[in-house]
């Protein structure tokens, strides 16, 4: 019998690929829950702070899995701290509720933010630390219990919309010169791997809160010449930045037996994606 799975958020940086990317497994029905803009005719649209329209859109679908991509990001946290609160840490408990009710499971993507990236290389055991807004709504809103999962991740990956806010984005609208920093260290993976990684949690039916990372760190510095590789864009120089320091990496998870790829082979296998769906991603393409 295949799996009814409802994805929140899937007009999202993280939220699309994963549509996208299971759309292609057969052993799925899927539907899709947006705020506004649709990604296609069976989107739904939906606000999730509306508790009732939300539990009769789940009602409706009656899905085994919830993934839910939904979040309040860095700068909306700061300017609407109550979005941050609501989208962030009220939300995912609220969904465990729903879940419950209906003999369902969560599949939960939370951050390396959760924590202040002085000390790097965090463990899933590691007590989160984060002081800002952002991090602590996202620490609050980490499912762990003996029915759900929880991703802890740092992603990067392509957007539908024209003001996307990740680091790809962001890069790929650049001019000229553009700084990167040799001392902030990232250890996260892209929204691709993530739909696999996503998929493999499906598959292997796995429960609990898992880091999902390499293990390895990169800084951001080599991370841009990565982009430079791989991608066409207008950015000429990428100037060494030593000044700020952060390191929010993650140790690769022993609980999580699932194969990441270096990062080259992310970005490289990234590419590959996007220009196999040039479609979705014509703004990165012109």
């Amino acid at each position: 019998m295949k799996n009814n799975i409802l994805i929140l958020g899937a007009a999202g940086m993280a939220g699309h690929m994963v549509y996208y990317y299971l759309l292609g497994n057969n052993n799925y029905n899927l539907s899709n829950l947006v705020y506004h803009d649709k990604i296609n005719s069976e989107s739904i649209v939906c606000d999730v702070r509306d508790q009732e329209t939300l539990s009769l859109v789940i009602d409706r679908v009656q899905p085994d899995i919830i993934i839910n991509c939904i979040g309040a990001l860095i700068d909306e946290s700061k300017r609407y701290p109550e979005n941050a609160i609501l989208l962030n840490s009220w939300l995912p408990h609220y969904l465990v509720k729903q879940c419950r009710r209906i003999n369902a499971k969560l599949i939960h993507i939370s951050t390396d933010c959760v924590f202040n990236g002085v000390k790097g290389l965090y463990t899933e055991t590691d007590l989160t630390d984060a002081v800002d807004i952002y991090g602590r709504s996202k620490a609050l809103g980490e499912v762990i219990n003996t029915y759900d999962t929880t991703l802890r991740v740092s992603i990067i990956g392509p957007e539908l919309k024209s003001q996307g806010k990740g680091l790809f984005h962001w890069y790929m609208n650049q001019i000229g010169e553009i700084e990167g920093y040799q001392n902030a260290f990232w250890s996260g993976i892209t929204t691709y791997q993530l739909a696999i990684a996503i998929e493999y949690v499906i598959e292997h039916k796995l429960i609990g809160l898992f880091n999902v990372s390499n293990g390895v760190q990169i800084s951001k510095f080599d991370l841009l010449h990565l982009f430079n590789k791989y991608f066409q864009s207008s950015v000429e120089t990428i100037n060494l930045n030593k000044s700020f320091r952060i390191n929010k990496s993650l140790q690769k998870s022993q609980k999580f037996d699932f194969k990441i790829p270096d990062y080259e082979q992310m970005i490289l296998d990234l590419k590959q994606r996007m220009d196999n769906h040039q479609a979705l991603y014509k703004q990165y393409y012109i």
